[in-house]
C-alpha cells in the first residue's frame, strides 16, 4: 500500500468521527456557557468542513461553487483561531493577574 492510499485512508476515516465530535459537542453539551466551549465548537467546525472539503473533492473533483466554499471554510477556520488566540490570551492574562 502507498503512501497515498494510507493518506485517503485517514483523511476518510477522520471525517466521520470529527463530524460525529461536532455534532455531539454541538447538541449536547453545553459549549455556549464559556469562551473556551464556544471556540471548541468552533474550531471542530472548521475541522470538520475542512475534512469535508478534502472528500467532496476527492469524489466530486472540481465541483460548481467549490471556491466560494473553500473561502468560506477557510475564512472560518481564520475566524476561529484568532478568536482562540483572544481567548487564550485573556485567560493567560486572568491567571496571572490571580497570582
Amino acid at each position: 500500500m502507498s503512501v497515498d492510499w494510507w493518506v485517503s485512508f485517514f483523511v476518510y476515516a477522520s471525517v466521520v468521527p470529527v463530524t460525529l465530535f461536532a455534532l455531539l459537542y454541538g447538541f449536547r453539551s453545553p459549549w455556549r456557557a464559556s469562551w473556551t466551549g464556544r471556540w471548541l465548537m468552533m474550531q471542530s467546525i472548521g475541522l470538520a468542513a475542512v475534512l469535508w472539503l478534502v472528500v467532496a473533492s476527492t469524489w466530486f473533483g472540481d465541483y460548481a461553487g467549490r471556491p466560494w466554499i473553500r473561502l468560506c471554510v477557510y475564512g472560518w477556520l481564520f475566524l476561529a483561531f484568532c478568536a482562540g488566540c483572544a481567548v487564550l490570551a485573556y485567560q493567560q492574562a486572568a491567571r496571572s493577574a490571580e497570582s
